[in-house]
């Protein structure tokens, strides 16, 4: 398979790029992931229900049983459709391990692909259950632990859907590091790069990193996938403005010697309001950018932190 690795590539509900494929006929279109998030992005539509044979429009389903062992059920027939959904979704999985998807982005309230909070009914309809997850949705996350998810719900919240953009473009690029020849030295290039990120949600980790590939095994496939697994585990913490000030200082003592007292002063003031919660990230990371362009600090430039992806 040939892929576009100029851009994304994310699993996503049909509906929410305003496909009419759910039981009513209807569609869930999120104008924010289609039109912007779409210009940085191949889209791989699933919908559950429909590509498992089921008709448009169709009759209501909802969760029966247990959390742990729920049936896809229609609400007023009680036709019991767990066997077709599952018996899809063993194919479906298969399917996607050859999409080399950098995220995945679920339709909310959905009895196949909510992530979180879904609702599981008895037989006689009585609630038993707020905290169910969606059959596809369920097995997806347990086929592929390392692929960013998330729901649209979630992506409206701002700093939500900027950690989930960081998460899924550095994916993208893991996804491209792995199709050149593996070796230490593409790896190092791409932990230097990726360095201050790193350490903006975890100083503590970015050390392991450095442990990792100081010890550097000769099997360079088990070092790919050791940093592989600490790279998802430490993007999954969230950052925080006290661990932000820690980078940027760290950044700023690359400059400090270029810098004018002018400089210095404009500087400090600026990191003093965000780390008072006064100005936003993007002022200090803007502010000492143009401080590494403007003298060359090549250790600055190539680091990502530096350059984030802005999508609004």
């Amino acid at each position: 398979m040939t892929l576009n690795q100029n851009k994304l590539r994310l699993g996503i509900s049909t509906c929410l790029l305003g496909e009419k494929v759910r039981y009513d006929g209807g569609h869930k279109l999120d104008a924010w992931i289609k039109n912007t998030l779409g210009q940085f992005t191949t889209f791989v539509p699933v919908c559950p229900e429909f590509e498992c044979g089921m008709s448009i429009p169709r009759p209501a389903m909802h969760l029966e049983g247990t959390k742990e062992n729920p049936q896809l059920i229609q609400t007023l027939s009680k036709l019991n459709l767990t066997k077709q959904m599952k018996n899809w979704i063993k194919l479906q999985i298969k399917k996607l391990k050859s999409q080399d998807l950098d995220g995945y982005i679920f339709k909310t309230r959905s009895p196949s692909c909510g992530l979180s909070n879904i609702k599981i009914f008895s037989p006689l309809s009585k609630l038993v259950s707020t905290e169910g997850v969606g059959l596809y949705a369920k097995q997806f996350t347990q086929a592929f632990p390392f692929i960013p998810v998330t729901d649209e719900e979630k992506l409206h919240d701002p700093k939500y859907r900027e950690h989930f953009i960081e998460l899924i473009f550095i994916m993208k690029r893991w996804r491209e590091l792995i199709l050149q020849k593996k070796s230490l030295r593409n790896l190092m290039i791409f932990h230097t790069k990726h360095k201050l990120v790193i350490m903006s949600h975890s100083v503590s980790h970015s050390k392991e990193f450095e442990k990792i590939l100081i010890k550097n095994p000769k099997d360079c496939a088990k070092l790919y996938q050791i940093y592989h697994q600490k790279l998802v585990e430490v993007l999954r913490l969230h950052t925080t403005i006290k661990k932000h000030g820690k980078v940027l200082q760290y950044a700023l003592s690359y400059c400090k010697s270029h810098l004018t007292a002018d400089e210095k002063k404009e500087i400090q003031s600026i990191l003093d309001q965000y780390q008072n919660d006064v100005l936003p990230l993007m002022v200090p990371i803007t502010r000492i950018n143009l401080y590494a362009k403007k003298y060359q600090i090549e250790y600055l430039l190539e680091q990502y932190y530096f350059n984030p992806p802005l999508l609004s």
